[in-house]
């Protein structure tokens, strides 16, 4: 049952990315992702595996504590931008590449959940 929880958020993200890059019109080669589920290296490998990206995500878990830590720093003057505090401060995990024949399996996975989701719509 976990797992299948894990795969529909993964469903769902990739789901939000590919809108996004339908609007912007820019061809995403990567996701950072933050949070507490940044802490499970099983879902993480599974977001990659769903998606196709190469997934990164920070040393840091509490990303909510590090962007208010980065605001106090550019307040007292420690850093003049959001990018050049985030370049200091935050450091990155080596990515988590896909394992593209999974990601072929997960294809077909995706296409079934997406007609499952648009069914469950209506009840």
């Amino acid at each position: 049952m976990a797992r299948a929880l894990f795969e529909n958020t993964c469903y769902a993200i990739r789901t939000n990315l590919e809108l996004l890059q339908e609007f912007t019109e820019i061809k995403l080669g990567s996701c950072t992702v933050a949070g507490g589920l940044t802490r499970s290296h099983l879902w993480l490998q599974m977001l990659a595996d769903v998606t196709g990206l190469d997934i990164h995500c920070g040393h840091e878990v509490e990303a909510s504590s590090l962007g208010a830590a980065m605001c106090a720093a550019i307040a007292v003057g420690r850093y003049d931008s959001f990018f050049s505090a985030s370049k200091a401060m935050v450091k990155r995990q080596a990515p988590i590449r896909p394992r593209m024949e999974l990601h072929e399996k997960y294809n077909t996975f995706y296409t079934r959940w997406q007609t499952l989701y648009k069914q469950s719509a209506n009840l």
